[in-house]
């Protein structure tokens, strides 16, 4: 699964999100954009959860936005 999280200035986790399904999904970047959200981009073979369209082959492509409101 995708696990992102952010930590405080103190080291505090702020709040963290976990998304994916029951294959195997690896985040390889994550950036912060202008807008306050992110953008995470990895691999994925899952094809349920939080994973749409189906899985199209071993290691598919995934890019996953989170709104600046669902990253809080």
């Amino acid at each position: 699964d995708f696990w992102v999280f952010k930590l405080t200035p103190g080291g505090e986790m702020s709040w963290q999100k976990c998304l994916g399904g029951k294959g195997a999904d690896e985040a390889s970047e994550v950036r912060q954009t202008q807008d306050g959200g992110f953008v995470l981009v990895g691999d994925s073979e899952s094809d349920d959860g939080d994973v749409r369209g189906g899985n199209k082959g071993r290691n598919d492509a995934w890019i996953v936005k989170l709104a600046s409101q669902m990253a809080e």
